[in-house]
């Protein structure tokens, strides 16, 4: 191949697990109270893990596969034949019917062991058989990225903020090293910065190089997941980093150290292109290596490669291991400038397939981690998490992107916090002394707790600054005392020092405030705050000077609730001074909550408001006087009610009119005026008019506005007076203007035709054809 001498590399995935018997205690307890329990038995492994040496290739694979089912199945047939099972079903089920007395649950084709409902009987059978490994009472329970992240509490660490930076490993780039990534994943979006493909052959586009590194396996994309993951359940430790994809393994998991280095070299060359200050890599030659392994390995090319990385100020996690040494751990792991890691479980306790030495370096969680998943991803033992896009898997592979992705937070943190990057050895210092004591084959570890890293390594003090609505130093307040604060950094308490005494803050993060009574004036305060490395900030002191009110000493009217009748006027008063001292005062009036009148002056005076009054002004007025030192005010309020007074009707442009135009004795006489009433709410529902002739009442004529023909003769003087009600009250009688009825012409009417001789003498009286009138009854001749 033209390649030299190569050793294969191979994913560090639990593959099997061996352990001493345990009994859950809570499995005894439950059969005291009934007469089965449900149970998971698990039970040894008859054979060793693979030796070193043999690739993860597909066959392989499938082949170890089998061997271990066949080996599951003889386990499970051996401990059940004893307890009467009979035979064990060729395939899973989910819902197993009784064998004889012993009733048999589930049994599971890749783990060894089953479920049962067991008596005490049966479970004294099971404790004495050798194959067993554990026994453990059944329940629901789920493992998850959910839990792995808060166990090393990477959580806590996402809630802090430094200079208004969330510490979520934003600005730190981690290069992963494995079989490349699923760049679709919904929980890896916006998260890969950049993708290479060093592998032999197997590149996605056929060759040896390339810039795209799609995962044909899904190991790569799981661990990724563990690093970045934005989902909200199965969150990685640094959601706000960025990923660079490196795929150096093929699709069944193996490849070569030097398609490894060739990743490490890459990562190094581009490490000021994209911030990159860690690489992590879940793979090693799966040899047990006692000590340092720096001189005695052959492959010194890797060597080379992580210390030109550490050079350049990279940190580099490598899995120790998964084939349960306990003497010694994989390669790279043992190259002193890499950060080698186990795993543990949720309990705190090191995995049963975990590679242990005195030179590994820190511990973090790899059973059953679920991450992000290449769809159709499986492994044995694995399962699917969620909706199906996460998956669950162990092996230190898992607990390896734990550690990476609390590098770029420690690495965040303290750039933020100094302006420069820590070098690697002091990443792997605060990880190595601070967490979790764990303990395997008669050696102490350290599972990692990034909370404690980051408090290790703060040992700035935060700024604490005030903010509104906090009051100025030594200028006039009210009680409550309000003081609020903001922090550069997550402080985890924060108290008050007021004259003495200590109260505490309420708050969280950067933003904390109180409210204090304050019993008396010119009081000191200052404000103290814990952060998370223990160090203590404070506020400078200040002064509490409590302001009094201005002080109303009379007022008037005296009473505070009165009223008036339209259309009077009504004045109110106020005296005041103001105990501070203060230079000036506002003095505000209001009448139902509107401003009328405003006036500056000084600390101590007199104000007025005249309220005007109407005949529409009816009705109630809240008036308030409202006296302001700029700080605290005193108010008077009084409740003044207006009672509505009614004004009578009123009568104009009385006047008489006669149809006939010459005002004689044939006309009519019609009588004209106009109404009014200055009360709007008021109807006119009545009106009285009078008629005189030379003053003298003409009752027949009573409430008539007219006066027809035949009541007048020549020589009158008429005149009518009027008057209106508005249903409340009368008008007074108004006098129309005079008219005097003129003379009436006679009339002639003729009464019957007459025929004459032209010469014959016709008197139209004596015949009686003419008939002459007069309206006036004048005589005529």
């Amino acid at each position: 191949m033209g390649k030299g001498i190569w050793l294969l590399v191979f994913i560090l995935l639990l593959t099997g697990t061996a352990s001493a018997m345990e009994v859950d205690p809570s499995v005894a307890d439950a059969l005291k109270e009934q007469d089965k329990v449900s149970v998971i038995v698990m039970l040894k492994d008859e054979s060793a893990p693979a030796k070193a040496g043999v690739a993860h290739r597909p066959s392989l694979i499938q082949d170890a596969l089998e061997k271990r089912k066949a080996m599951v199945a003889s386990q499970q047939q051996k401990v059940i034949d004893r307890l009467g099972g009979g035979a064990v079903p060729k395939i899973q089920a989910a819902n197993v019917k009784a064998q004889g007395d012993f009733q048999l649950r589930r049994v599971y084709a890749v783990i060894n062991g089953f479920a049962a409902d067991i008596t005490q009987k049966e479970l004294d059978i099971l404790e004495k058989s050798h194959e067993v490994a554990s026994i453990a009472k059944d329940g629901r329970v789920r493992i998850s990225l959910s839990e792995s992240v808060p166990l090393i509490r990477a959580d806590k660490v996402a809630n802090l903020t430094y200079n208004s930076s969330a510490i979520n490993g934003t600005g730190e780039t981690v290069c992963v090293i494995d079989t490349g990534v699923d760049g679709t994943h919904a929980a890896l979006q916006d998260r890969i910065v950049a993708q290479q493909c060093f592998c032999i052959g197997c590149c996605p586009n056929g060759g040896n190089t390339d810039t795209d590194a799609d995962d044909d396996h899904g190991h790569g994309t799981h661990v990724i997941g563990t690093i970045v993951s934005q989902n909200n359940t199965y969150r990685g430790v640094a959601p706000g980093a960025g990923v660079v994809a490196i795929k150096a393994l093929d699709s069944g998991g193996g490849g070569y150290f030097s398609d490894v280095d060739s990743g490490i070299d890459w990562c190094v060359a581009n490490a000021a292109t994209y911030n990159i200050s860690v690489i992590s890599m879940s793979l090693g030659d799966q040899v047990q290596h006692q000590e340092d392994c720096d001189t005695n390995s052959s492959l010194t090319s890797t060597k080379s490669a992580i210390d030109a990385a550490v050079e350049a100020g990279i940190f580099v996690a490598v899995a120790s291991g998964n084939e349960n040494f306990n003497n010694g751990i994989a390669f790279p792991a043992c190259i002193a400038n890499a950060t080698s890691v186990g795993a543990t479980d949720n309990a705190d306790a090191v995995a049963s397939f975990t590679n242990v030495d005195e030179i590994l370096d820190v511990m973090a969680p790899g059973v059953s981690i679920c991450s992000s998943r290449l769809p159709g991803f499986t492994h044995p033992g694995g399962s699917s998490c969620g909706d199906g896009t996460f998956y669950s898997i162990s092996g230190t592979s898992m607990a390896t992107p734990h550690i990476a992705g609390e590098a770029a937070l420690l690495q965040q943190f303290f750039r933020i916090q100094h302006g420069y990057a820590m070098t690697p050895e002091q990443i792997r210092s605060a990880m190595k002394n601070n967490g979790v004591t764990v303990s395997d084959s008669g050696m102490n570890f350290n599972r990692t707790d990034v909370y404690l890293a980051l408090q290790s390594l703060d040992n700035i003090s935060a700024v604490l600054t005030y903010i509104p609505l906090t009051p100025g130093n030594n200028t006039p307040t009210l009680s409550p005392l309000r003081v609020n604060i903001s922090s550069s950094e997550t402080l985890t308490d924060v108290i008050i020092e007021l004259n003495g005494t200590n109260t505490t803050l309420n708050g969280s993060g950067i933003l904390w405030g109180i409210e204090l009574a304050l019993t008396a004036d010119n009081l000191t305060y200052v404000v103290y705050g814990n952060d998370t490395g223990g160090n203590i900030g404070m506020t400078e002191p200040r002064i509490a000077n409590l302001n009094d009110a201005p002080n109303i000493t009379a007022f008037a009217p005296a009473g505070t609730a009165f009223s008036i009748a339209e259309p009077n006027n009504q004045s109110f008063n106020i005296t005041f001074d103001d105990l501070d001292g203060n230079a000036t005062a506002t003095i505000t009036w209001y009448e139902n909550s509107s401003l009328v009148q405003s006036a500056s002056g000084t600390s101590a005076g007199f104000s007025a408001l005249n309220f005007t009054g109407n005949y529409t002004r009816a009705g109630s007025y809240n008036i308030t006087a409202i006296v302001s030192d700029a700080i605290n005010t005193s108010r008077q309020q009084w409740l003044l009610t207006v009672n509505n007074t009614n004004r009578a009707p009123s009568i104009s442009s009385a006047a008489i009119s006669n149809s006939d135009s010459l005002n004689r004795t044939n006309g009519t006489l019609a009588a004209a005026f106009v109404i009014a009433d200055n009360d709007t709410d008021d109807t006119i529902t009545m009106n009285e008019t009078a008629w005189f002739n030379n003053t003298i009442l003409f009752p027949a004529a009573a409430n008539l506005t007219s006066l027809s023909q035949g009541n007048t003769t020549k020589g009158e003087n008429w005149t009518f007076s009027v008057r209106a009600f508005d249903g409340y009250n009368w008008s007074v009688w108004v006098n129309s203007s005079n008219i005097t009825i003129a003379n009436a012409v006679p009339l002639l009417y003729q009464s019957a035709n007459a025929t004459i001789n032209e010469t014959t003498l016709f008197d139209a009286n004596a015949t009686g054809i003419i008939i002459p009138t007069d309206l006036d009854s004048d005589g005529l001749t």
